[in-house]
């Protein structure tokens, strides 16, 4: 081991951590970083070549190490998590809220297509009471069971006269 790493310095100044440090949160990570990790350019830290030296100690430092800058610490696990859920709950609620959105204009829809059937059904029997279709005769009766369909509306619909309306009341019955 000692000759595979014989020329080499280790002082944690190129090291990064995957996730965010508590320095990071004090300087505000940037949103691009893809890792999340702290590097050089945004930890304060300046960057120095490895020494290379057939010593094994250190070199001593010239900073004063009350001025050094703090050292990166981990974020616990639950901090991340605590993060993590919280962005969840955020999306979780754009969607709910989306869905309400889609289910209210489908409502909405909805209910103008069966008004829409209804007022239908309503200026039909109007035109069926105003070819003398009275509500106690089996005319108007036939006429409530046939208008259940599009189809014998629209029939209805394209008779000129109250004459007409009325003989093919009749003739359905």
């Amino acid at each position: 081991m000692v000759e595979l790493f014989q020329n080499t310095t280790v002082d944690g100044s190129t090291a990064t951590i995957p996730g965010l440090s508590c320095f990071d949160q004090e300087i505000g990570l940037d949103e691009g970083d893809e890792d999340g990790a702290a590097t050089a350019e945004n930890s304060g830290f300046q960057t120095s070549p490895p020494s290379i030296s057939n010593s094994r100690k250190r070199g001593s430092s010239t900073t004063d190490t009350a001025s050094s800058p703090s050292k990166n610490k981990k974020v616990p696990v639950n901090v991340i998590m605590h993060r993590l859920v919280t962005q969840l709950e955020i999306a979780a609620d754009k969607e709910v809220s989306a869905l309400k959105e889609i289910s209210q204009s489908k409502r909405g829809e909805v209910s103008q297509t069966k008004q829409a059937k209804i007022d239908d059904v309503a200026r039909c029997l109007n035109l069926a009471v105003e070819a003398r279709a009275d509500k106690a005769l089996n005319e108007y009766y036939i006429a409530t069971m046939m208008f259940r369909s599009s189809y014998n509306r629209l029939v209805l619909s394209n008779f000129d006269t109250k004459e007409q309306r009325m003989a093919w009341l009749r003739r359905a019955t």
